[in-house]
């Protein structure tokens, strides 16, 4: 999840944790556009990086369950 999480915002460490994919050139260009509007909240990126990102997890009445993923 940290890195998926890391990939949708293009951090410094999911890109030493990845390999390069080849991207057609439509995808790079809604790529570029989303990191334009890219805007990462202060304490965030504060929790980024310490290592740990702090989530509240909640369920809807009638269900519950664990946390998988």
């Amino acid at each position: 999840m940290l890195i998926m999480f890391s990939l949708m915002y293009n951090l410094q460490e999911a890109e030493a944790a990845t390999e390069e994919v080849k991207k057609s050139a439509h995808v790079q260009r809604k790529l570029e556009q989303r990191q334009k509007e890219r805007q990462l909240d202060a304490h965030i990126e504060e929790q980024f990086g310490g290592g740990r990102l702090l989530a509240c997890i909640s369920s809807r009445p009638g269900q519950c369950g664990r946390a998988d993923g």
